[in-house]
């Protein structure tokens, strides 16, 4: 139980910034609350079903096989419906995905939208509980969706970062669904910074079709580096 309280704990502290922290900071928040041990706080960093721990370039920590600037990030097998609200019932959230970018014409409250507005609906409040997220605030919530549920986000376009050109080698150029952005500085490791010749900025037209909030597309590389890091993590352990 004491374990669960902690894991908890880090889920919270970790969506309540960006979705990541160093394990330097985290170790230091989790241990002024709970006064936790580096091991004991590895232990439960271990469970890959929710955490993802990215190494660092800095030397390990004596004794331990990760270093304090390795990177760590909150995930979760949630998932939005698809379907609904066409869905009875399933195992994933029956929520306004518009709700979650913050920009539902049918404001906050959804009243009048076909689809949830409530986080905490007996059928949402129900799968929170089975993945210990029901006392997520919805903020915390949608930052963890956000960056583990690939259906609400556009893909970046492979075919823009190849080739030369404004569009790279994509055929569709300004017509293309997915984002023309450096994928490698949505990844937080582009080596040529301003002088990259792949835009380093959300495109504003796939913003606006996605219709995102102007708080979340300010977020979106820091949810597009955790996702990257989540599915990376993902296709090693495959491997």
């Amino acid at each position: 139980m004491a374990n669960d309280n902690v894991s908890t704990y880090v889920t919270r502290l970790l969506c309540g910034t960006q979705g990541c922290l160093s394990f330097k900071q985290l170790h230091k928040e989790v241990n002024d609350k709970f006064g936790i041990s580096c091991q004991a706080l590895i232990d439960i960093l271990r469970d890959g079903s929710k955490f993802i721990i990215a190494q660092g370039k800095e030397e390990k920590i004596p004794g331990f096989d990760l270093s304090s600037d390795s990177t760590i990030i909150t995930k979760t097998s949630v998932r939005l419906c698809e379907s609904y609200p066409n869905c009875d019932n399933c195992n994933n959230l029956h929520l306004c995905k518009y709700f979650i970018y913050g920009t539902c014409p049918n404001g906050n409250g959804g009243d009048k939208c076909a689809s949830s507005h409530e986080s905490h609906s007996a059928h949402n409040l129900a799968i929170l509980r089975k993945n210990q997220l029901q006392d997520l605030e919805e903020v915390k919530l949608f930052q963890l969706l956000l960056q583990n549920d690939s259906s609400l986000l556009p893909e970046i376009c492979p075919y823009y970062n190849k080739g030369d050109g404004e569009h790279g080698s994509c055929e569709f150029k300004i017509d293309c669904a997915n984002l023309h952005v450096c994928q490698y500085f949505y990844r937080g490791d582009c080596k040529f910074g301003s002088v990259c010749k792949r835009s380093h900025e959300s495109d504003p037209r796939k913003i606006l079709a996605w219709r995102f909030s102007a708080e979340i597309a300010s977020i979106l590389p820091g949810i597009y580096k955790n996702k990257y890091m989540i599915d990376n993590s993902e296709r090693t352990n495959k491997a």
